[in-house]
């Protein structure tokens, strides 16, 4: 159970200069079916979400990739609900399900706030109401097989997650024109390095930005991963590249390149604090720039990051980030917010208090 919460300010360029308050409730319940149920190997787990009514990208930066991943106008849902049976070094999940949760996923990259550092905004930007991430996930079928060193995935997903007429309501819902949504990844791991490719594909043809017909909408996306310093007392220094493309006929960024590096444990007396710097470049494909006759290439989010923790509970974490081109809308200045994140464990608070 833990309460997340972003106070952010726009203090120049973008839309406007304003602040906002953002908050991110996650209740999760993860059961051990062989223990509960006497089946060997399964877990049942439930995730239930909250998140506030206000947003700060859409009317105050007019940015693509979203300066906060737990931006969203207000919900209160059962965010997952998922079955995972584990077989020797299969295993196959099935129910509501988060596909950032195991795929296009960089650990390294989960410290910063930016989106597009949870999933590349090639991918995130595709679909009918977006693939099944935050804030609305739709029904999956996943399977795994984990060897040594490779690690092989794949994913089918209902297309469209909610109701795209009302792109906030959760829930299962299957309409006959949806389509699939199919996900591929392999990752390849030894010593200190990760390597992993991935692809995917909507089975339902979407609009293309010229008018002129329908396409299949695909990508694909590659991540290198490695950790430069490891020292025994903990500190280390890891970085990431992440490449990414997506068809441009039905897109409007064809190419994205996610890039950074995060510095653990820098200070003797803060062995558990990060330090990060992260670059999101989104460049728009030719077909969106002929269709918006006035629009800039591409989208560049630069980001400035430090997470402290003070107490067992209570995590801290001044932010900078730096908008390049927001929108890629030429009208718009580039940008400058200021934030801070706090992160507070509610069940660790709870124990803490209790022992008082």
């Amino acid at each position: 159970m833990v309460y997340t919460a972003d106070y952010l300010s726009n203090v120049r360029g973008g839309i406007r200069r304003a602040a906002a308050y953002l908050d991110n409730l996650d209740l999760t319940l993860s059961i051990d079916t062989g223990k509960a149920f006497n089946i060997p190997g399964g877990t049942l787990f439930a995730y239930g979400l909250y998140n506030n009514k206000t947003t700060f990208s859409d009317v105050d930066i007019g940015d693509s990739q979203t300066v906060s991943n737990i931006d969203t106008r207000g919900t209160l849902h059962l965010y997952e609900f998922w079955w995972e049976q584990q077989v020797g070094r299969h295993s196959l999940k099935f129910g509501l399900y988060d596909l950032n949760s195991e795929f296009d996923v960089v650990d390294t990259a989960g410290l910063f706030l930016n989106s597009s550092h949870g999933m590349g905004k090639d991918f995130s930007q595709s679909g009918n109401n977006g693939p099944s991430i935050f804030p609305i996930t739709s029904l999956a079928l996943r399977y795994r097989r984990t060897d040594d060193n490779i690690t092989f995935q794949a994913a089918l997903l209902d297309a469209v997650p909610g109701d795209p007429n009302h792109p906030l309501d959760a829930g299962i819902h299957i309409g006959a024109e949806d389509g699939a949504l199919l996900v591929v990844e392999s990752n390849y791991t030894a010593a200190l390095t990760r390597f992993g490719i991935g692809g995917w594909y909507y089975t339902r043809a979407s609009a293309d930005l010229l008018g002129t017909g329908r396409s299949r909408n695909a990508g694909i996306y590659a991540v290198l991963e490695h950790t430069f310093i490891a020292h025994a007392n903990g500190r280390r220094l890891a970085g990431w590249l992440r490449l990414g493309y997506a068809r441009e006929r039905v897109n409007q960024f064809g190419h994205y390149i996610g890039t950074g590096l995060v510095l653990h444990g820098f200070l003797p007396t803060r062995p558990d604090d990060n330090f990060g710097i992260a670059l999101a470049y989104a460049g728009n494909g030719d077909n969106y720039r002929r269709a918006i006759a006035h629009s800039d290439g591409a989208e560049t989010n630069i980001e400035l990051t430090y997470r402290a923790l003070l107490t067992t509970w209570l995590t801290i974490q001044p932010d900078l980030q730096y908008i390049i081109d927001p929108g890629t809308r030429p009208s718009l200045a580039d940008a400058l917010t200021i934030g801070m994140r706090f992160e507070i464990n509610l069940l660790t608070f709870g124990r803490e208090f209790k022992k008082r």
